[in-house]
């Protein structure tokens, strides 16, 4: 029953587990001059955080879609992955999101995803836990349309709970390079950004590679890697304006993280950015597949925001991303939200009428 007392979205679709499991360190609020890795997921997926916290060592907001049984199978996990990552336990803050059409069991679910015996086994953090969380089939995901998965709800949760002045808003299947959040601290100390107004989203720019590659840690070792652009085989212009052959040559600073350049937004560019978390919200009309980033980025740029790219550090998708990677709503998903994205756009135009600037 404790379910129905959660509050809801302005909608009134969802109700909103927040602090589900605060971090055992980096507890949101204690420290507003810090940067916070927000991210979203179904369960299924929650196994790439092991690999993503041990890159980012620093705050989390993540925030886990649970419908119906779902909740039960994510309590398992949340709780088996603070076991096995210190990152995790210490750094990541989790909130559950339920759709009121699906709301978890009144009896708390059943199945097991794990016992509790199984979690003593000196295997368990190796072979067992991400194996058995990648197998789920959840009720809430992009190929399921009855459900739908409310990506910028989730991002906006995930935003408004860091508490920190910057957010760094990224999907759970992209990777910081190596050192990226203590390179930012530090960027942000140089430039003394905490204090700052200023308008600017900084962007890291985001490539792919294959499987068959190891993930690189540095910007000589991803070049090494054959990475690619992301998106390059399935949408080489929503990450052309970032010009990459340009980042590619921009002065490494002696390996100082810096600013390289500056670009305005230009469409249909989706970068991935840190920005103040006093920015704009995502659209959460925006759901399942499709311009529910670039909405943002548009709408960022209205706002009258600079897009400044770092010189040194990337965000990479282990794993190339090609025509039949996706589910197989994809195209009729993202004709939905193309013609939302258009209204949108309209709806920006007579919101931000005192702007020059064109989305």
């Amino acid at each position: 029953m404790i379910y129905l007392n959660l509050p809801e979205d302005q909608s009134g679709s969802y109700k909103i587990h927040r602090e589900f499991r605060i971090a055992a360190e980096n507890v949101p609020g204690e420290n507003p001059k810090d940067i916070t890795l927000v991210t979203h997921a179904t369960v299924n997926r929650l196994h790439l955080l092991l690999l993503l916290a041990e890159r980012w060592k620093g705050p989390m907001s993540i925030v886990v879609f649970a419908p119906g049984n779902d909740a039960r199978m994510t309590r398992f996990a949340i709780d088996g992955l603070r076991q096995c990552s210190t990152y995790i336990r210490d750094y990541a803050t989790f909130h559950l999101v339920y759709p009121v059409t699906l709301l978890p069991p009144f009896d708390g679910g059943n199945g097991d995803l794990f016992t509790e015996r199984e979690m003593e086994y000196s295997n368990f953090c190796t072979e067992v836990i991400g194996s058995r969380i990648k197998a789920l089939e959840p009720h809430g995901s992009y190929d399921n349309d009855k459900i739908p998965y409310p990506n910028n709800l989730l991002r906006n949760i995930g935003r408004d709970a860091s508490k920190t002045r910057y957010v760094f808003v990224i999907d759970i299947d992209m990777i910081p390079s190596k050192g990226l959040y203590h390179e930012l601290i530090n960027f942000m100390e140089q430039q003394k950004l905490f204090d700052s107004s200023a308008k600017e989203a900084y962007v890291i720019p985001a490539f792919e590679i294959s499987t068959k590659q190891e993930i690189p840690d540095s910007k000589a070792a991803l070049e090494k890697a054959a990475a690619r652009p992301f998106y390059y085989e399935v949408c080489e212009k929503c990450q052309r304006p970032l010009d990459y052959a340009r980042w590619w040559k921009a002065d490494s600073n002696n390996g100082v993280l810096a600013k390289a350049y500056t670009l305005n937004w230009l469409d249909p560019w989706e970068p991935f950015y840190i920005i103040n978390s006093q920015s704009p919200p995502y659209d959460e009309r925006f759901k399942q597949y499709g311009f529910n980033r670039i909405s943002h980025a548009c709408e960022v740029h209205l706002a009258g925001y600079n897009y400044v790219v770092l010189n040194n550090a990337f965000v990479i998708h282990h794993g190339l991303k090609t025509q039949h990677s996706f589910h197989s709503k994809k195209n009729a998903q993202n004709d939905h939200n193309r013609e939302l994205f258009r209204n949108f756009k309209k709806e920006l135009k007579s919101k931000y009428s005192n702007s020059n600037r064109h989305c």
